[in-house]
């Protein structure tokens, strides 16, 4: 298959960056495969999928030619927030296409933490052409809805610079966040001291944390940080960018009233799904499946009293870790002020 038949068809889904062998993995999926996959990545048919290449530079030139689309919306978040049930949610096709965690950007946001001076200057070229291949609709005027995994959080500003691209940043506050990693036991910790890594190993910040290293925090502490250094992140993108662009979401407010804030997700990333379509979201089962493994069900209160009794065990250490990330030179404050429910 040659390099334009690749980039055309939207059944080619861009799968990995691949810097070592200046080329793009793509791998073939319909709509269906895409729309059904919790993640697109080995958890998807995507990774057992045969795969085709094309060059980095051809990557890059068919792009600067192609039919313009729809540019993509995106919600960032900072994991164990409803994310992937709120891109489930959003899904219609000939109206919204979403992109759960693709692969492509986690293997882009690596490059960017790891390049030098050549693959930082090429970065934003390929950022730009990867946003526009993501875009291609399946059907109609369909737009792209990409929520990106929380290893691509260092992405955040490049989506930001691409025009008429809106994103919604969705959080939980840190006590919520903290349990939800404890509550995954040490698979949870390992999640994310990962993310101290990658995107954040390289980040200036975490030199201001004093002389405490990184390496030798406890569990919680390394959590915590994680999710300080993304709402700061956030904070700082809703601090330069303007509102019509990005907004903030609290993970609570859709779990409060998920018909109010699926409609006000659909307005701010004009998706026209209509309130007919998400009130019939709304009252389906959906709302009921676990989002990640939709053949099984969702007992809400199960989970809120595994949460409730993890935070009993942890006791003062919550509370410590807590009182000690508050004091870390980051900051939360625009999240509360930007929301995207603020009448």
């Amino acid at each position: 298959m040659n390099a334009t038949n690749i980039l055309t068809d939207p059944q080619n889904f861009p799968w990995r960056f691949d810097p070592e062998n200046n080329r793009v993995e793509f791998a073939h999926m319909t709509r269906d495969d895409i729309a059904q996959s919790p993640f697109l990545d080995h958890r998807s048919p995507g990774h057992e999928a045969a795969k085709s290449y094309a060059s980095v530079d051809a990557f890059i030139g068919a792009q600067r030619t192609a039919t313009k689309t729809k540019p993509p919306a995106y919600i960032f978040h900072v994991a164990f927030c409803a994310s992937t049930l709120i891109a489930r949610c959003l899904d219609m096709p000939g109206r919204a296409l979403a992109l759960k965690e693709p692969f492509c950007m986690v293997s882009l946001a690596h490059a960017k933490a790891r390049a030098n001076a050549s693959g930082r200057a090429l970065h934003p070229e390929f950022f730009k052409s990867l946003n526009g291949l993501l875009a291609r609709p399946f059907s109609g005027n369909e737009r792209a809805v990409i929520k990106p995994s929380n290893g691509a959080n260092n992405l955040l500003v490049d989506a930001l610079e691409q025009p008429n691209v809106k994103v919604i940043l969705l959080y939980t506050d840190i006590r919520k966040f903290l349990l939800s990693v404890a509550k995954r036991g040490q698979q949870g910790f390992v999640f994310a001291r990962n993310l101290l890594h990658v995107p954040w190993g390289n980040d200036p910040r975490i030199a201001k944390i004093g002389k405490q290293d990184a390496l030798t925090m406890t569990d919680l502490q390394s959590a915590a940080l994680v999710w300080q250094l993304q709402v700061d992140s956030f904070s700082r993108a809703l601090s330069k960018f303007p509102s019509s662009q990005v907004r903030a979401l609290d993970a609570a407010d859709f779990e409060k009233n998920p018909m109010r804030t699926l409609n006000a997700i659909d307005s701010f990333f004009e998706l026209e799904l209509g309130e007919q379509r998400i009130e019939d979201v709304v009252g389906s089962p959906l709302l009921e499946k676990d989002a990640k493994f939709v053949d099984k069900v969702f007992n809400a209160e199960a989970q809120a009293q595994i949460t409730r009794d993890l935070e009993f065990q942890l006791g003062k250490d919550l509370d410590n870790v807590i009182a000690w990330a508050e004091k870390q030179p980051f900051s939360s404050e625009r999240m509360k002020n930007s929301s995207l429910l603020a009448s």
